[in-house]
């Protein structure tokens, strides 16, 4: 069996087509989306963008962490918990499957892509490297409540636009060309908690935390 690239891509074209029909949406994506330092043959000349959690306005007065209460073996899951909460917000979706998880197991940064395919978000930090600092911090616990939480990790997350995206592509459910740009503005401006987006956000999710204990 040969096959041509053009009778490939008319092949793929079509499911494309059928996908849509049947409630899915199907859009090429590149192998390796973020500028990993493991992955050999990554472009050099492309690199992600990086937005800033400020969760430093959340930590309320007198208190050490922002999860000042709960056992410290948890902060790292309560972090992600909360992160993946605003991304769930944003029409963000966990890629469990994606070539970096498979190819890439030792950097274990959990990585999201919106549902109409144009962009991916990562979490800079690694889930098991955050955890060994968390226990090397407690043995030296001096520092400030944000250096205390997480060390040299940035808290934020990894942006990166979905470049095999092009026109031949789009449809009404990816959105136009400017739409990535919107959807970067509005989670630059969430994050940076203005208009106090973000404290408001995370007051409701301790409102629904303490509602739902028993």
């Amino acid at each position: 069996m040969a096959v041509t690239s053009a009778m490939l891509f008319e092949m793929v074209q079509g499911w494309h087509r059928k996908a849509t029909s049947c409630g899915f949406l199907l859009v090429p994506v590149l192998e390796g989306p973020f500028a990993l330092p493991s992955y050999l043959y990554g472009d050099p000349l492309r690199a992600q963008l990086f937005i800033p959690l400020n969760i430093s306005c959340l930590v309320k007065d007198g208190a050490e962490h922002l999860f000042d209460g709960f056992e410290p073996e948890t902060y790292c899951d309560r972090m992600q918990l909360f992160q993946e909460a605003i991304l769930a917000r944003f029409g963000f979706v966990q890629d469990k499957y994606s070539a970096s998880a498979f190819n890439f197991p030792a950097e274990n940064k959990p990585q999201y892509i919106h549902v109409t395919g144009t962009v991916f978000l990562q979490l800079p930090y690694s889930k098991r490297k955050l955890a060994s600092g968390q226990q090397r911090r407690r043995r030296n616990s001096t520092s400030s409540s944000t250096q205390s939480l997480f060390g040299e990790e940035r808290i934020g997350y990894n942006w990166a636009y979905n470049t095999m995206l092009t026109k031949t592509w789009r449809s009404s459910a990816t959105g136009d060309e400017k739409f990535a740009d919107r959807l970067l503005k509005d989670l630059n401006d969430f994050c940076s908690n203005k208009d106090n987006r973000l404290l408001n956000f995370w007051e409701s999710c301790l409102d629904k935390m303490h509602s739902s204990a028993p």
